[in-house]
Parts: structure tokens; sequence; C-alpha cells
């Protein structure tokens, strides 16, 4: 089966109030397949989720859009070669105790 799921709480909801997924796939069949196992167990999103994750698609543009931004300013930095070496005093001590 070809299927792609993907977990709809990080981008698509934005916020740390919703648990949701989807799973999308190349063929009626194999969909036909999941919508029997989604009827036959009950894992169906309720509408109050589905609520928030509509809230969600609304601010969805704007986040990626930011995302894109910070990855390329990120890029640009590591592109120059520039490496610093530093430590967090808990990380070291937790070194120290193995």
């Amino acid at each position: 089966m070809t299927a792609s799921v993907c977990f709809l709480s990080k981008y698509i909801g934005g916020q740390t109030d919703v648990i949701g997924g989807c799973v999308t796939t190349r063929t009626l069949d194999h969909w036909k397949r999941l919508k029997l196992q989604q009827l036959t167990t009950g894992s169906a999103l309720s509408p109050f989720y589905a609520a928030l994750l509509a809230r969600g698609l609304k601010t969805l543009p704007l986040r990626v859009d930011k995302i894109c931004t910070n990855a390329d300013r990120i890029a640009q930095f590591l592109a120059k070669g520039v490496t610093e070496k530093s430590y967090h005093l808990e990380q070291f001590l937790t070194w120290m105790e193995f």
C-alpha cells in the first residue's frame, strides 16, 4: 500500500492544543481499506479538534513563511563555515557522571 502519514498537530494546528493526523493514499482501493479500519476502530477526529485544526489553517501561510525565512538564515550562516564550540554546564556535568 502506498500511503503518506502526516501529523497535523505541529504545522497545521500551530498550537499545542490539538492532536491529530491524516493518511493520504494513492488509490481509492487503499483508501477504502483504511476507511474500513477507521470505521471499525472508531479512530475519527472529533468536531472540536477539527475546528481547532481549521483555526490553525488560517495562520499556516504566515508560519511556513517564517519557518522558511529562519531556515534560510541558518543555512546562510552555516555556509560561511564559521564554527564555534560551546558547552552548557548541565551537559558537561552529565558527561562527567559517565
